[in-house]
């Protein structure tokens, strides 16, 4: 999401039309933040059928139809969107991590009993170099091997994670006024699953 190019140019041509029209630096175009709370309010009461075009948000996505259609194809640079559901619970999650590292410990002990038995090795107090050599013939001790590596990165891919749906929050947070107007990563991404909804179905009707 933070990748989409499309998303932050059709978000930033709405809210600086939405700006020019309560009379905010009238006569510039500039990059503006616009509010999940704004967003929410410009998809609420909307009538597709009605009426597509007869409301700021559907004659904005218009005219961005109009000029540059592959703009609206927001979508195609957010696939995975509506993937997370619910609110991230990243202390949960490590937990989660921890737990499943242990019982993969488990498996990885038996991986090396079981390579070091194979290779006449059975008892024998290994270095970590002589042990990755020794997983390595047997197929069990390759999925160890794979297994230790990618178990290594989890920490760090949770990590970025959590950054980046801090910097999401603090992005769509910019002009709420107090803690209890900001929204979590849960209703933002909610929020904008609604407006590409919306831009999908206005497209196939307009």
């Amino acid at each position: 999401m933070k990748s989409s190019a499309r998303l932050r140019k059709v978000l930033g041509i709405v809210s600086s039309l939405g700006n020019r029209l309560v009379g905010r630096n009238p006569g510039r175009t500039q990059t503006c933040k616009l509010s999940v709370q704004a967003l929410d309010r410009l998809l609420d009461g909307i009538d597709l059928h009605s009426n597509p075009k007869g409301n700021f948000l559907g004659a904005t996505i218009s005219g961005i139809r109009n000029s540059n259609p592959s703009l609206l194809k927001l979508r195609e640079e957010m696939p995975s969107l509506d993937v997370v559901a619910g609110k991230l619970d990243w202390e949960r999650l490590r937990a989660d991590i921890a737990s499943f590292e242990g019982r993969f410990e488990a498996f990885r002990t038996f991986a090396v009993s079981l390579s070091a038995t194979k290779s006449g090795l059975e008892g024998v107090t290994l270095s970590v170099a002589q042990e990755v050599e020794v997983l390595q013939s047997t197929n069990a001790g390759y999925f160890a091997v794979d297994g230790c590596l990618r178990m290594a990165s989890l920490y760090e891919m949770t990590d970025e994670a959590q950054h980046a749906c801090e910097a999401l929050e603090s992005y769509f947070n910019a002009a709420s006024s107090s803690e209890e107007d900001k929204v979590g990563v849960d209703g933002i991404l909610t929020s904008i699953s609604r407006f590409c909804d919306y831009v999908d179905q206005l497209d196939g009707i307009i």
